[in-house]
């Protein structure tokens, strides 16, 4: 019975002694980790905050007179535009020696040739160089106001320039142009013809015939060019 006692006192203490050392050593574990933890916290980087997503505001209205200041440089602007248009065609109108030195063709009556919608860039003839058979010219008579390209036919030099006698006609046409002069005209003169065409580009000026013919294209082309200049000043 001693031998026995003491065999299961030596166990209870081997039995506590080992759980004693367990607990301790799940405990320094514990706190080893708890450091690294704290440890790896105090090193890692601080994240940004992340923005809070700031409100659409609508910008305040531009003042009164900045206003003004806008409208009133737009309308420079057009004005310029309009200027350079203008002194452009003076300065053609003084090189080529034309009333008109660009027209557009309105018939097909110098066809294969030339088209409909065509744009033709004119000369007008010097006293040095009277016009020559073959050439296409742009004339206008009191019984056409409305200017008429054709090739001439006929050529008559009298004495002195204004003496020459013109005859026209249009390439598609089966007649010369003396039904188109006025009654009892049988000739043109260098004062009728407004130049001679040197270069032409096709259909560029066909929107001009869309525009005269068809009010609502224009209005619609004159639309949509407003549309799009209140955009461009809006922006």
């Amino acid at each position: 019975q001693q031998h026995a006692q003491q065999h299961t006192q030596q166990h209870a203490q081997q039995h506590t002694q080992q759980h004693a050392q367990q607990h301790t050593q799940q405990h320094t574990q514990q706190h080893t980790l708890g450091q690294t933890s704290a440890a790896s916290t105090l090193h890692a980087p601080r994240q940004p905050p992340i923005p809070v997503a700031a409100i659409d505001q609508a910008p305040p209205p531009p003042p009164r007179g900045f206003s003004c200041a806008m409208e009133m440089f737009a309308s420079l602007n057009f004005g310029m535009i309009v200027a350079t248009a203008l002194f452009i065609w003076k300065s053609l109108c003084v090189v080529t020696a034309s009333e008109s030195p660009i027209v557009v063709v309105l018939t097909g009556s110098m066809e294969p040739l030339i088209h409909r919608g065509d744009l033709l860039f004119l000369w007008q003839h010097s006293e040095d160089r009277a016009p020559l058979v073959g050439d296409i010219v742009v004339y206008k008579n009191s019984n056409n106001q409305i200017p008429i390209v054709h090739r001439i036919l006929e050529v008559h030099e009298g004495k002195t320039f204004d003496d020459t006698l013109i005859l026209t006609k249009g390439d598609n046409n089966v007649g010369d142009d003396r039904a188109l002069y006025p009654r009892g005209q049988l000739w043109l003169s260098p004062s009728h013809i407004i130049g001679t065409a040197k270069l032409f580009l096709p259909h560029v000026g066909y929107v001009t015939i869309l525009m005269n013919e068809s009010p609502m294209f224009k209005y619609l082309l004159i639309g949509t060019l407003g549309f799009f200049a209140i955009i461009t000043r809006g922006e």
